[in-house]
């Protein structure tokens, strides 16, 4: 009888705990970073995207959003903006940061994946919908 009680209470956490977890994604992180862009998970960290014009600039976070110094980092930023696609190298920009300026013209639809390097530490990569923080703006 115990183990037919113990087989019960672990089917009902089974099915319990997956019902958790859309409730634990939403409640970890921000979208909105310290510097206004569209922050996400890059592997086991945060990184905050800014577009101001051509010049794409990478903040990066531990997982607990505290500032990665990027002095010796390297990362590389592929731009997806209006059918046209742009390779831009990233580097060193002070503090957290990694930027580069490119050639690509902004769209409201605008896609961006980001491959970096901090120092020290293994690459991570993240994607980016701009299209997605124009519409949470709205």
């Amino acid at each position: 009888m115990k183990s037919l009680r113990t087989l019960a209470a672990a089917l009902a956490l089974t099915l319990a705990v997956p019902s958790l977890a859309p409730s634990l994604a939403l409640a970890h992180g921000r979208e909105i970073g310290p510097h206004g862009g569209m922050q996400t998970h890059a592997g086991p960290l945060h990184a905050e995207l800014v577009v101001k014009d051509q010049t794409v600039t990478v903040y990066m976070y531990t997982i607990e959003d505290e500032p990665i110094p990027m002095d010796g980092g390297t990362g590389t930023a592929t731009v997806l903006a209006g059918g046209k696609t742009e390779r831009i190298e990233l580097k060193p920009a002070g503090g957290n940061a990694l930027s580069g300026t490119g050639t690509f013209t902004p769209t409201d639809d605008m896609r961006v994946v980001i491959n970096v390097t901090p120092p020290g530490k293994s690459a991570v990569s993240a994607r980016y919908d701009l299209s997605k923080l124009k519409k949470a703006g709205s």
